[in-house]
């Protein structure tokens, strides 16, 4: 930042600092004012900055690869477009000169000038790229290029970034923003166009207007605020209580002076220096009165607001142990009660200490450079990369040579410090698609160690941070290598990776003998750094064990085995899944080594025969993860289990006995607890289940029993323990553990995916037509029996096209996108009824029996036969239906097999998968809420008829995704075929584009959050008043601190809301949305006192497809740091979607105005904020 004459200039940098760290801020500006007192303090850390400048080291790493990718991105697009084409200004970076090139319509303007005034502010910059509307990037086999879409666009343009990072960091979005502002304020921004960031990996990331620029602004707001108050506060009154570092450690990642933060922190002992102490917990105990280190380990008090006393007493006792070792000058540490090492493994000769080295600026995000192992036999086995080849071979080799020495060693694990080493080997095993069964089966048998989770509930220490590299000190570890820290070690490796590049480039060298000798010490620098880290594992490991108590427990005792694993044996599932694996490799085998981002086209037939591929392997996949996810569920936090539909969080359970009666002692293991009205799972007699509970403090285990039955509120369930001692230990939580038998869907998913394949070929080859699914997967435009195309609808009556399409379609596939209120399921059910009376044969799917039930409904209620329209029961008898219910798949079979004319065929994913069932064939396949039906139980479905017709919206409530699968099969089948479009790309369907539901002013706030301004309402809409109240979006923004899922302030502003209008609508009429269950709690709690116990109150899950003339929604969380699952649940798209759009007058948005000053830690919470503050009352 700097000023010229009355101008502040800024740049995005200054924006981060603006909207996350005042310290930042208020040092920029002073320093920029030349204050004397802050002259002084900088003076060190300028002198050091200035003097990397001169020396040419003043560029990080990333930065110097971002100008090579810059550079190498110029150079591609110069080679595609004539010199007229592609214009950089005569003076790089200026302003007018640019203008004079947008004027003049250039396609491409390169390294032009862009700048943005306020009052008082100028924002300058150089984007990377202008490319003129009606021309679009793209990369093909030659690298980045460029087309012309459209002759007859609008004058403007849209700005596109390159980042050499391949994972986008918010401040690249805030630059982005600022240049379409820029754009706009000089008239030549292209109108609803998309902006967006080139990244390392060779992808171009679009970026909505909408999702970015509301951001931008409160950034810029902040920024300018913040130069007023200097500006106009005294500098000595501003000073005299200055902090001299950054209120968090993680804004020292954007601070200009991130050392004198660090000195200063140490200086004033300050609280953020206690481990596992953050900046929200730090203001939390400010303003308790604890103002450093000191004060909290000598405090008397025994708890503070909003902080649990457990949680309180534990950080008074690190920050008391902290000043003990800062005093003694030496390590200091203290067990814990029932500490987790007691679970440690014992000593193995074929133990394994692991660490990876990690290359995060490779292209494509990043390389695995180094798997270093050290053994009991001091031995280092070593397994290294240089590029994507190399990485897939040193990865099959390590866990060829991991996977051998485990099988050999019965009894040996694999040690390693932090998260980091599993997520990589599952990320590569992922990627290159080998070695999945290898790592499974390692994981299966527990044989990975994380010692983090081991040292931090086991022992206290004195440092400030449990790393490897702070405790390395309390088991006299002497770190001997040249290369200090893991950065460095990353600039070494950039470094020998270029003198071996020199070295093998053919060119002669005059000094290649000393060249050799550089990089072979280079080399060997890296390679010490790396040993020196699997011995301090081993170390570490060895040291724990000296604690009392160690290693008294079995590991295994900590996970639920299998009697196979206990065994030592591999599973039936693993070695049907092993043999799945041998017999489909041939389809996996084409594509390994392809490489993704040169031709779109063809990645996208790649994707599509990968997807076809890996949905062989899905429901085998996940039989065998079945385990180890369950153990990873057992693990979730209360509030995240409340969003789990499959699990329920037990507060208070009785036991009781056989007869319904409460026992004061004993043990019967039967329970009942009371469900919340609200509550996700709603599980059915018999359903088997794991309840959950704690044997001692932090550990979780689990043994299994059923639901026996849930009536009038109360769930009572069965408790069956291998150990009857569990039975002393209240549940804490209990999870759906039904397995269903997908032996139906794993064949028909072969079926299909083997028939496709064969009639293809090769991924490399034209795909062929004719199968409705893969046109699908690759998202074609649907063909038709004349060859015309889609009809233009009437956007009052969309009916009509649609008909048309469905009658013409030709073994193909079209969509239908219905957002909030425009009448899908209308839409859906007299489709059906014209299909069935033309004689033609309709399956209707969709993920759960009520949903389809819902809609064979609508079907009777347009006046169908119900002989015409048939299921299989479900539940109750065939008399509780309008529609002929049928026991069993057999009756359904008879049923289908006589009927002559046209008829209709709801049923699950299960149902259309049923051997019986696909002995008959069908014109169409109707799913409904296809943005809740998963891409995998969709290929398996899709044989059963000649065309796929898909109802849905993915802006609203998406499908729950358990785990990530290759090929992508996992999410749903609309959310692929509509791809990264907000709305269906025009040709592959309909977007319906009216709603019956909302009133104009309301549907206006809906279409900008979630429907690129396309939405609108029909004309009786505006008869949707509300006695006393503007129609609309009203947002009421309160000042509330601290509040994670409870708000009492919106609690009360609910209620007072609820009284001013349930005279005028009545309680049937208002629905109150809250994101998290202790909010909903309250509110209902509230209301129920308040005497409104008619009003609807829930999560947004409870109520798509409902609708009230008010909506009221209460976010409850006050800040980014109190969300406990961050902005990106909280402000979801699709959860505020439905949420608003469930009004059909007025919606009340009630949110703290804290949300509005987030920090932005990543591309989504910029997105998130944009769209709070976007949203216009």
């Amino acid at each position: 930042m700097h000023k010229i004459g009355d101008l502040w200039s800024f740049n995005t940098r200054d924006l981060m600092r603006a909207s996350t760290c005042q310290h930042c801020t208020t040092l920029s500006v002073l320093h920029v004012l030349q204050d004397p007192v802050v002259e002084e303090k900088l003076k060190e850390h300028i002198e050091a900055q200035e003097k990397a400048r001169a020396e040419g080291k003043d560029k990080s790493l990333p930065q110097r690869y971002g100008d090579e990718f810059e550079e190498q991105l110029t150079k591609e697009l110069a080679a595609k477009l004539d010199p007229s084409q592609f214009v950089r200004p005569e003076k790089d970076g200026d302003f007018g000169q640019t203008l004079d090139l947008m004027r003049s319509r250039v396609p491409v303007i390169y390294q032009g000038g862009l700048e943005h005034r306020g009052e008082g502010t100028v924002f300058r910059g150089k984007p990377d790229f202008l490319v003129l509307a009606g021309w679009e990037l793209l990369f093909d086999d030659q690298g980045l290029s460029v087309r012309q879409t459209s002759d007859a666009a609008g004058p403007g343009y849209t700005v596109w970034d390159a980042k050499y990072s391949s994972h986008p960091k918010p401040e690249y979005a805030l630059q982005v923003a600022i240049y379409i502002e820029a754009l706009s304020q000089v008239g030549h921004l292209a109108d609803n166009a998309t902006h967006g960031l080139i990244l390392g990996n060779r992808t171009l990331l679009p970026l909505r207007e909408n999702d970015i620029v509301p951001a931008a602004k409160l950034a810029r707001a902040e920024l300018e605020r913040a130069i007023e108050e200097v500006e106009s506060t005294s500098r000595s009154g501003l000073l005299e209580n200055f902090t001299w570092h950054c209120a968090g450690n993680k804004q020292c990642e954007i601070c200009e002076y991130p050392k004198l933060c660090k000195k200063d922190r140490e200086a004033t002992s300050d609280l953020l220096l206690v481990a596992g102490l953050g900046k929200r917990m730090r203001d939390k105990l400010l303003k308790a009165g604890i103002k450093d280190l000191k004060m909290l380990s000598k405090s008397e008090l025994t708890s503070v607001k909003d902080v649990s006393q457990q949680t309180f007493e534990k950080l008074k006792l690190q920050a008391k142990l902290q000043l003990k070792s800062i005093r003694s000058e030496g390590p200091e540490s203290e067990p814990l009660a029932n500490p987790m090492l007691q679970y440690l493994p014992k000593s193995d000769a074929g133990d394994v200490f692991f660490d990876m080295e990690g290359f995060p600026y490779f292209k494509e995000g990043g390389l695995e450079y180094l798997f270093g192992n050290w053994t009991r036999e001091e031995e280092f086995k070593e397994f290294w990369a240089v590029d994507r080849r190399t990485e897939k071979i040193a990865f099959i080799n390590f866990m060829t040579w991991l996977y051998n020495r485990m099988m050999e060693n019965p009894n040996a694990h694999i040690y390693h410090y932090a998260s980091y080493e599993r997520t990589a080997l599952n990320r590569l095993a992922n990627h290159y698609a080998v070695a999945e069964r290898e790592l499974a089966q390692l994981e299966a048998e527990h044989r990975f160690v994380d010692l983090y989770p081991v040292v931090t509930k086991s022992v206290r220490v004195g440092e400030p941070k449990y790393s490897i590299k702070n405790l390395e000190r309390h088991y006299e570890f002497k770190e001997r290598a040249g290369v200090e820290a893991g950065d460095e070690s990353i600039e070494e490796f950039v470094r020998w990776r270029d003198l071996e590049e020199k070295l093998t480039s053919g060119v002669e060298l005059e000094d290649r003998a000393q060249t050799t000798q550089e990089a072979k010490k280079v080399y060997n620098r890296i390679r010490d750094y790396n040993i020196e880290d699997v011995q301090s594992t081993m170390e570490l490991y060895d040291w724990l064990l000296k604690f009392e108590g160690a290693a008294t427990k079995p590991w295994e005792s900590l996970f639920y085995v299998s009697e196979e694993e206990a065994a030592g044996q591999l599973t039936a599932k693993q070695i049907k899944l092993m043999d799945l694996e041998r017999d489909t490799a041939y389809l996996l085998d084409p594509v390994r080594d392809y490489e993704k981002g040169l031709d779109p086209e063809m990645d996208n037939q790649v994707a599509a025969w990968e997807a076809l591929a890996h949905s062989i392997l899905f429901y085998m996949r996940e039989d065998v993860m079945f385990w180890t996810n369950l153990n990873i569920r057992m693990t979730l936090d209360d509030e995240d289990l409340t969003q789990d539909r499959e699990a329920m969080v037990v507060t208070e359970a009785r036991e009781i006995d056989l007869d319904g009666l409460e026992l004061a002692a004993g043990h019967t293991g039967q329970f009942q607890i009371e469900v919340d009205p609200e509550e996700l799972f709603r599980p059915k007699a018999g359903t088997p289940i794991a309840i959950r509970y704690e044997s001692e403090p932090g550990v979780v285990r689990f043994d299994f029993g059923k639901v026996d039955a849930l009536e009038n509120g109360v769930l009572t369930f069965s408790r069956n323990p291998k150990d009857p001692e569990s039975l002393k230990h209240s549940p804490s939580a209990i999870f759906d553990v039904t397995k269903y038998n997908t032996t139906g869907k794993e064949h028909f998913l072969l079926e299909t995916a083997k028939e496709i394949t064969s009639v293809w070929g090769s991924p490399f080859s034209e795909p062929p037509r004719g199968y409705p699914i893969l046109d699908l997967l690759l998202r074609k435009e649907p063909q038709f029996v004349d060859s015309k195309p889609l009809m233009q609808p009437d956007k009052e009556d969309y009916l009509p096209a649609l008909i048309d399409a469905a009658d013409r379609m030709q073994r193909s596939a079209i969509a239908v996108q219905g957002p909030p209120g425009t009448g899908k399921t209308y839409l859906a059910s007299r489709l059906i009824k014209h299909l069935v009376e033309s004689d033609k044969r309709v399956a209707v799917g969709t993920n759960s029996h009520a949903a389809v039930e819902n809609l064979l409904d609508e079907c009777i209620a347009a006046e169908m036969e119900p002989l015409q329209v048939v299921k299989v029961l479900d539940s109750g008898t065939p008399e509780d239906y309008k529609w002929t219910a049928l026991k069993g798949a057999s009756q359904l079979s008879t049923a289908l097999r006589k009927s002559m004319g046209g008829l209709v065929m709801g049923a699950t994913s299960f149902g259309l998968c049923n051997k019986q069932i696909r002995e008959h064939h069908f014109d169409y396949l109707i799913i409904d809420e296809a943005a809740q039906y998963s891409l995998v139980d969709l290929i398996a479905a899709s044989g059963i008829a000649d065309n796929i017709i898909l109802f849905g919206d993915p802006q609203q409530l998406a499908q729950v995704v358990q785990a990530v699968h290759p090929g992508g099969v996992e999410n749903s089948a609309l959310g692929h075929f509509i791809g990264d479009h907000a709305i269906l790309p025009d040709g592959l369907g309909y977007f319906v584009e009216v709603t019956r539901r909302m009133h104009p002013n309301l549907t206006e706030a809906v279409s900008w959050l979630s429907y690129e301004g396309r939405l609108r309402s029909i004309e009786k809409t505006k008869l949707n008043i509300v006695p006393g109240i503007e129609p609309g979006l009203h947002k009421i923004v309160l000042d509330h601190s601290g509040n994670s899922t409870h708000s009492p302030e919106e609690v009360e502003e609910v209620v007072r809301l609820v009284g001013n209008h349930i005279a005028d609508v009545g309680p049937d009429e208002i629905i109150i949305v809250a994101p998290y269950n202790n909010q909903v709690n309250a509110i209902r709690k509230a209301l129920d006192q308040a005497g409104f116990d008619g009003v609807r109150v829930g999560t947004v899950d409870k109520f798509q497809g409902q609708e009230g003339m008010i909506v009221i929604v209460s976010l409850a969380c006050s800040s980014a740091d109190d969300a406990p699952r961050g902005l990106d649940f909280l402000l979801d798209r699709n959860r505020l979607n439905v949420a608003i759009s469930r009004g059909k007058s007025v919606c009340y948005l009630i949110h703290s105005r804290h949300l509005l000053s987030a920090s932005y830690r990543s591309l989504e919470d910029v997105k998130s904020v944009s769209r709070l503050a976007g949203l216009k009352s």
